[in-house]
C-alpha cells in the first residue's frame, strides 16, 4: 500500500503458482485486501482538530467526547474480525479456514453477473468456467 502498487499479483485466489484455487482463499484474501485498502483512505473532514489541540500528543483521547461518538466511525464487519475467536472455537471452527468455508457459500449466491456483459462473451464464459 505504501508503494502504491495498483496491481497485486498472485493475490487473491491463488495457491501453488496458479496451479491452484480456493475459493476460501478469495473470500479472505478479499477482506485482507479491502482492510489494506480502508487503511490507505484519507482522513476524515471531521478529524477533529480542535480535540486534537486541546489533548495534545501526550494525552488521552479515549476519555473524549468526540471519541467515544466516533469510535466505530471506520468498523468494518468482516467475517475475519466479526466475532472472538474463542467463540469459533466453541463451535469447533479452529481456524480462519473454517470461517472462510461458512463464507463462501453465501456470497455465491449473493452473486449477480453484470447486466452489461454480451451475451456471446457470457456464453463463453459459462463454457469455459463450468466446462
Amino acid at each position: 500500500m505504501n508503494a502504491r502498487a495498483d496491481f497485486l499479483f498472485q493475490a487473491a485466489s491463488v495457491l501453488r503458482s496458479f496451479n491452484v484455487i480456493s475459493l476460501e482463499k478469495s473470500v479472505t484474501d478479499d477482506e485482507l485486501i479491502t482492510m489494506l485498502h480502508g487503511l490507505d483512505a484519507p482522513a476524515p473532514a471531521g478529524l477533529a482538530a480542535d480535540v486534537i489541540e486541546v489533548v495534545g500528543p501526550a494525552g488521552a483521547y479515549l476519555g473524549e467526547t468526540h471519541t467515544r461518538r466516533h469510535v466505530r466511525d471506520f468498523d468494518r464487519a468482516t467475517f475475519l474480525i466479526r466475532e472472538a475467536s474463542e467463540r469459533r472455537r466453541s463451535r469447533g471452527e479452529a481456524d480462519v479456514r473454517a470461517a472462510a468455508v461458512r463464507e463462501v457459500t453465501p456470497r455465491l449466491e449473493a452473486y449477480e453477473p453484470p447486466d452489461e456483459l454480451d451475451q456471446v462473451v457470457r456464453r463463453q464464459l459459462d463454457e469455459y468456467c463450468l466446462g
